[in-house]
């Protein structure tokens, strides 16, 4: 089942975000986001300065938005 969608962002809002994917557990985010530093941006991904969790509210939308501690 999907706990919800892992983004990494840019330092700054203009910089942008990444899709990383999406995720089971919030143990599955922390370890793709392990991987995705190690890897996306040599890779041409975005270099991240923080990744979000974005979560389906009560509406079934994308609108809850939890931080992801590393």
């Amino acid at each position: 089942m999907e706990y919800g969608i892992l983004i990494a962002n840019g330092e700054y809002p203009d910089d942008g975000f990444q899709v990383v994917g999406a995720v089971a557990s919030v143990d599955e985010a922390r370890e793709l986001a392990q991987e995705y530093i190690r890897n996306g941006p040599e890779n041409g991904a975005l270099p991240p300065d923080r990744f979000t969790i974005h979560r389906r509210g009560p509406n079934g939308f994308y609108s809850r938005f939890e931080p992801l501690a590393l």
